[in-house]
């Protein structure tokens, strides 16, 4: 935040003194350290950077404009490009030091920005560059060393070498002994943790590889030749997910996707035009097996896949369920 916050400000073109600046980064700062976040503040921070408009997201926007009131009584409610400005810069800072929403955060953002505009695309593409270096990172360190267990000599060979040893000696080495067995215990469940680490990146490598090659839908158990065009990027990006083992996901990932979608590219693929043939019962486990609910804002099919079910009669209209994704820039 010290370093970029003043470069943000110029690039979308908002004065600002350095005092002010200093405002702005002591609210921000007073406002994570004291009151928290969770889920749902994130979610409407991300909106707000996003530029998602809709009458809960303006109640929000108050509310966020409240915290920077505080130290700046000149701060208003209708500086709407600060205040996007502010929401970006705010979850730059919760990525910094909350690894729990880190991955939400950004992939989030990656999947609005296809139909969204952030406020600034210098946040923006810091927050899309913090994602694909945590999945690099993942596969970078497969390699780490392991941690050396050192036993060195036991007690009763050391009793052997020196039989006259004193008391007050033999506890001092029988204190050694322990503290020594306690780094190697500690050693020795690290070491397995980075092992169970490393099978499950190398389970998830190969079951990606061979699902690429095979072009084989394992939940349908039927060749991706054979399944309806306008489904196959909902499926693709179900049986993906299926096979990620660490998160965020394999770095290839989009890689793989665009390469099983390359067989479709001289095609139109339209997500709602599935609607009318999509089983019901398909459908609902989907529902039922993912919680979709508290990112469906982010990722409109999971919207759509809700409001398809919510529809009475399975009133698969075209024009009705068009409408639930929203349109590109």
């Amino acid at each position: 935040m010290e370093k970029n916050m003043g470069t943000w400000y110029g690039q979308t073109n908002i004065s600002c003194t350095s005092d002010i600046l200093d405002k702005r980064k002591i609210s921000i700062k007073t406002y994570i350290e004291e009151e928290g976040v969770d889920w749902n503040f994130i979610k409407n921070i991300i909106k707000l950077f996003m530029k998602v408009q809709n009458n809960k997201q303006d109640k929000f926007k108050d509310s966020f404009a409240e915290i920077f009131i505080k130290d700046d009584s000149a701060f208003s409610f209708d500086q709407d490009k600060e205040i996007q400005l502010l929401a970006g810069i705010m979850l730059n800072e919760i990525l910094k030091d909350n690894d729990k929403y880190n991955t939400i955060i950004e992939l989030s953002c990656i999947c609005l920005k296809n139909y969204y505009n952030p406020s600034i695309e210098g946040i923006f593409n810091n927050i899309e560059k913090g994602f694909y270096e945590s999945l690099k990172q993942l596969r970078e360190n497969e390699d780490n060393e392991y941690a050396k267990s050192n036993f060195g000599k036991s007690l009763q060979a050391m009793l052997k070498e020196n039989p006259n040893l004193v008391p007050s000696n033999l506890n001092e080495e029988v204190a050694k002994q322990l503290e020594s067995l306690k780094q190697n215990i500690i050693n020795i469940f690290s070491n397995f943790e980075k092992m169970q680490k490393i099978n499950n990146l190398k389970s998830e490598d190969s079951e990606v590889l061979w699902w690429m090659i095979g072009e084989w839908s394992y939940e349908l158990n039927k060749p991706f030749k054979e399944i309806n065009d306008n489904f196959i990027p909902i499926l693709i990006g179900r049986e993906m997910a299926d096979k990620v083992n660490v998160l965020p996901g394999p770095f290839a990932a989009k890689a793989v996707i665009n390469k099983i979608l390359s067989n479709f590219e001289d095609k139109q693929l339209y997500v709602y035009k599935y609607a009318e043939k999509i089983e019901k019962d398909w459908l609902e486990k989907f529902i039922e097996k993912y919680y979709i609910e508290a990112i469906s804002d982010f990722t409109p099919i999971l919207k759509y896949f809700n409001k398809i079910n919510e529809i009475d009669e399975w009133d698969n209209s075209s024009n009705e369920l068009e409408n639930i994704l929203p349109s590109n820039n």
